[in-house]
């Protein structure tokens, strides 16, 4: 257990990373300011934050500021939180918030903004539906999500592959590209890093909505798996990628 007392007024950046068997987080009122990667949440199952808190609320077991505008840190040792569903009002998920959360199976992303990097490394996630909204995900917030079989982007306005997105989640074997969607893929965001192996095991493609950049061929060059590509004009180009 960490105890936080009262008349503390930041948890600072780094304070607590790296200390990866705290269970519960006490947190005093007088709390006002989280700083990033201050809390390792690998092993937390609680974090005990009062509804008088100056700047922090807890919903749904998850750390947040009190606005809810961020989420600050999840409970990924809590085996009983399966699915988990984002305020509507939380922008962003800050880095390495989920990392661990090997029990989490799904989430709703709501109309969450930003995605962190490493947010959601070795999650349990079996499928990802990034929404909208979303117009950032940093690099490796996938990372080891082994579980993964189905991405989704719905997102209008998104750019992935300056950095490696989704190393290790090598049981992808559905991309969505919906309806409305707009990627644009500068680099590859499935390639393997570090430890992590590139994404080759994709199955199905369904690309209603737009994908474009350098690095779609680069991706599906790889997919030796390939059996079906749903594609309108706008991507009809990309069926000679594979």
């Amino acid at each position: 257990k960490i105890k936080i007392e009262d008349g503390v007024t930041c948890i600072g950046s780094f304070a607590f990373n790296g200390v990866n068997a705290v269970e519960t987080y006490q947190i005093a009122d007088s709390v006002n300011n989280v700083g990033e990667w201050a809390i390792d949440p690998t092993s937390v199952k609680s974090f005990e934050v009062s509804s008088n808190s100056a700047g922090l609320a807890v919903v749904g077991g998850a750390l947040f500021t009190k606005d809810r505008a961020e989420l600050l840190a999840f409970p990924c040792a809590d085996a009983s939180i399966e699915h988990y569903t984002l305020p509507v009002e939380t922008k962003t998920i800050t880095d390495g918030s989920f990392s661990g959360a090997g029990h989490l199976k799904t989430i709703d992303l709501a109309q969450v903004q930003t995605i962190g990097s490493l947010a959601f490394m070795n999650a349990g996630l079996e499928n990802i539906e990034i929404p909208k909204t979303a117009n950032t995900v940093m690099n490796w917030a996938f990372a080891g999500c082994s579980s993964m079989e189905k991405v989704t982007i719905d997102s209008s306005n998104l750019k992935l592959g300056d950095n490696a997105v989704f190393p290790g989640c090598t049981a992808l074997k559905s991309l969505k590209i919906s309806e409305n969607g707009n990627v644009v893929l500068t680099g590859n965001p499935f390639r393997g890093s570090g430890a992590y192996k590139a994404v080759t095991s994709l199955e199905v493609a369904d690309l209603i909505g737009k994908i474009s950049g350098n690095g779609v061929k680069t991706f599906f060059a790889a997919q030796n798996n390939l059996k079906t590509v749903n594609a309108d004009g706008t991507n009809a180009g990309l069926l000679t990628a594979a």
